[in-house]
């Protein structure tokens, strides 16, 4: 057996690299017999080798006849008398050639020609053939319908903005500004070292430790037999990737990242338990993960659920990341385009793709339809969070998950305490500052900036509707109160020091405010925004649940008199009149003092 493993690896190495520098090296190298090991055959059945060379680091550098599953009968896969033949044979070669293959590492021999995409590491355009797996054999058929979107019409701007690292990190305000529209991949970023290597899946966690994938239909598996085996799906097919919790925030370019994740600013400023607003840790694995992904793997489109952007740094491998959108904006949203497995239609969709590799960081905003190809074995850290410019599609995704269900397995409640605790914090800062402070993660006096704070002040309002269930601890009621407390009071201050022109469609902002279709005051818009919420919300109820949509229903009328001090019996529903879940005709903010100098003039 050791001197098999000797053979094995000298011929892996001249196959590998023919015309590497140290190949003559190798054969030069004496190895006797008697100074390896004694290896069990399990341990080999279990990709449990020792590194007896220095030369086994990484997975692929085992041949995949030696890693196949089962014991010592399943691994040799033939009748002992010719096994014991083949034990005296000088060479094992032919034998192993009639081993059966594990199918989750046979690829097929037809390569599928992926779309040319830029490369910044070479600054230039490759075009890279992909091997489905044959485990997979319905690839084919969907990589073709990606590359049927990947036609962009010339009146569409782009989704995705390539830019170095420097630019990005030198200007934090635009950074922020350009997020709201598009997603950012940086690349000549600095990359943290990893090897496809039992060391470093090791030191992303316990290998053998049995997961719990929620939201899919996978099976629970360990990492080793996820990677091993594949995870299979209720169509027998399998996919080689594992989507595991991080327990540390491990992000490499962290002050940069500080500039559009609101939620951990939010944590950093308000969770000193001396002022007892919110005693609670920041929980890391609510939000951190690895992404691991066996080479030939492809994921299924969906979207991240509960409203989360998204930040992926590769540090090992090479993926290929569609991202999908629609050619034109929906008036009706339709639940299946919310579902794992749902492959877009090229008539109604169009796609962008990006080229994440080491040295690369790809943001992405929330209720993005995305997949992902793996063309080498990849590590990946990922980290989910919530940008101040972005909360409106944050609410939005988490309206959709509440209707359509979870799709991703996210902790519910430990994200629905980010979003409170960021709502804490805009009170917080206005107490302190005024209406206008000038931290960057609070929401601007402008159009764009107060829809996205009354966004997520009805999300606070509603968030009974929200939950599946009542809440399980004091805690949870106390801190949901305190938020709606500075929701109500941010308003109140608002409205104390601001006023709100509605301006027709064809009125410019630099035009006299008289100009203006009425004046309306902040906390009046504030309640019609909720109104249009609840409404936009109950109709929602109805085409996702049905019958059933009566509780739902009963709560989000409760929420009104509470909050909003609005009789739910004159609350009626229009199943005709389909409105925005918040007002989106043009405004323009005034302090009160300027509005009645002007007034005067």
């Amino acid at each position: 057996m050791c001197q098999l493993l000797s053979d094995q690896v000298t011929q892996w190495g001249r196959k590998k690299y023919p015309t590497c520098a140290f190949q003559l090296e190798w054969q030069q190298i004496s190895c006797p017999v008697y100074q390896l090991p004694i290896i069990d055959v399990n341990l080999l059945t279990s990709i449990h080798v020792p590194d007896i060379r220095g030369g086994w680091q990484s997975l692929p550098s085992i041949d995949p006849n030696l890693l196949v599953s089962g014991q010592q009968g399943d691994f040799c896969r033939l009748p002992e008398r010719k096994w014991s033949r083949s034990e005296t044979s000088s060479s094992m070669h032919n034998v192993l050639k009639k081993a059966k293959f594990d199918p989750c590492f046979s690829f097929s021999p037809t390569g599928i020609l992926l779309p040319e995409v830029w490369v910044p590491r070479t600054n230039s355009c490759v075009t890279f053939e992909y091997f489905p797996l044959v485990s997979n054999p319905e690839e084919q058929g969907k990589l073709a319908l990606f590359e049927a979107c990947y036609r962009i019409p010339t009146w569409l701007d782009p989704v995705i903005l390539s830019m170095k690292f420097n630019e990005a990190f030198e200007n934090p305000s635009q950074t922020m500004m350009a997020f709201k529209n598009a997603n950012f991949h940086l690349y000549d970023t600095w990359a943290y070292p990893l090897d496809w290597s039992l060391r470093s899946l090791s030191e992303i966690g316990d290998i053998d430790q049995v997961h719990v994938l929620e939201g899919y239909d996978y099976q629970d598996v360990s990492m080793m037999e996820g990677l091993k085996k594949g995870v299979a799906f209720s169509t027998f097919s399998l996919c080689l990737v594992m989507i595991l919790p991080s327990t540390t925030l491990y992000i490499l370019h962290f002050n940069f990242i500080s500039i559009l994740l609101s939620h951990i600013h939010a944590f950093d400023n308000t969770s000193d338990p001396a002022n007892e607003i919110y005693k609670r840790e920041y929980l890391a694995s609510a939000t951190s993960f690895w992404f691991v992904a066996r080479k030939g793997a492809t994921t299924k489109v969906g979207t991240d659920s509960l409203g989360v952007a998204t930040v992926i740094e590769v540090l090992c491998g090479c993926q290929m990341w569609y991202v999908f959108r629609h050619r034109e904006p929906q008036e009706v949203e339709v639940q299946g385009e919310w579902e794992p497995g749902f492959i877009p239609d090229a008539k109604f969709w169009t796609a962008e793709i990006v080229l994440l590799e080491p040295g690369s960081v790809f943001y992405m905003r929330p209720n993005t339809h995305h997949a992902v190809v793996t063309l080498e074995n990849s590590i990946v850290k990922g980290h989910h969070f919530y940008s101040m410019v972005t909360l409106s599609r944050t609410v939005w995704g988490w309206v959709h998950t509440c209707m359509f269900g979870d799709m991703g397995g996210l902790p519910f409640f430990e994200l629905q305490h980010i979003l409170l605790q960021m709502m804490i914090y805009f009170g917080v800062l206005v107490g302190d500052e005024g209406p206008e402070c000038k931290d960057s993660h609070f929401p601007g006096l402008n159009n764009r900036g107060m829809l996205n704070f009354i966004a997520l002040g009805n999300f606070c309002l509603f968030l009974p509707a929200f939950n599946s269930g009542p809440f399980k601890h004091n805690e949870e009621v106390t801190v949901t109160r305190k938020a709606i407390r500075a929701y109500l009071s941010i308003i109140q201050r608002l409205r104390d020091h601001h006023c709100l022109l509605l301006l027709d469609e064809h009125t410019f902002v630099n035009l006299h405010p008289l100009s203006a279709v009425r004046q309306l005051d902040i906390a009046d818009f504030a309640r019609t925004s909720a109104v249009q919420f609840a409404h936009s919300l109950i109709l929602e109820g109805r085409r996702a649940f049905g019958l059933t949509a009566s509780m739902f229903e009963l709560t989000v009328r409760e929420c009104l008199p509470i909050f909003l001090n609005i009789n739910p019996n004159f609350f009626k529903i229009d199943e005709r009149r389909r409105e925005s879940l918040l007002l989106t005709r043009r405004t323009f903010w005034y302090r009160n003092s300027q509005w009645k100098l002007m007034c005067m003039w």
